[in-house]
């Protein structure tokens, strides 16, 4: 049995609004480094995997290879570093695939990125969840207090555009969350009415 890997996809589209490729220029050395190392025999660095089925999936060699490569050609040469460059540099986060993939999100949300960032239409990374239909992504950012009533410029909210989609697990996981948000909205406001009451 081959070792399973977390899933690296840097062609997908991006789930956290926009498309990070949309960020860099054409030339981007980031680029050239992505087709450097696809172009390299992996088969080495595979193999020892292949021997450890312990654990956890670790991340593909290919993208922590070209992190690295990256890192060395731009200045930065250590883990720490790099972890820290991929909450705050696109080119790292675009070769690191975080386009929706949920370990490197939750990479991103433990450095501190920001749950509910806007794209310029005001959508939030928890709109384009709905719309994609990651019910396990929804979960992640409602976990870390995503906004589920966030309402973008076109006056759409998480809960109407999975609605829409017809991702229906993401839109009761939606309407569940709404619910219990409103019920501890509710129950705030009732012991702030009693302790004014008690105070008269």
């Amino acid at each position: 049995m081959s070792k399973p890997y977390k899933p690296y996809q840097p062609e997908q589209d991006l789930l956290l609004p926009p498309s990070l490729k949309d960020w860099l220029p054409e030339k981007h050395l980031a680029y050239f480094v992505s087709e450097v190392v696809d172009e390299l025999d992996p088969s080495g660095i595979y193999a020892v995997y292949e021997k450890d089925t312990r654990g956890q999936p670790p991340y593909d060699p290919r993208m922590m290879t070209k992190l690295f490569v990256y890192g060395y050609c731009v200045g930065v040469y250590s883990a720490r570093k790099i972890r820290q460059r991929l909450t705050e540099d696109i080119a790292f986060r675009m070769l690191a695939a975080s386009e929706g993939h949920q370990d490197v999100v939750e990479l991103l949300l433990s450095n501190r990125a920001k749950v509910d960032a806007e794209d310029e239409y005001s959508y939030t990374p928890l709109h384009w969840v709905a719309i994609k239909g990651h019910s396990d992504m929804a979960g992640l950012l409602l976990a870390n207090n995503a906004g589920v009533n966030a309402i973008a410029k076109d006056g759409e909210t998480p809960l109407h555009e999975a609605a829409t989609a017809g991702h229906k697990d993401v839109a009761e996981l939606l309407l569940a969350h709404a619910v219990k948000h409103v019920k501890k909205r509710d129950e705030r406001r009732e012991m702030i009415d009693k302790d004014l009451r008690l105070e008269a």
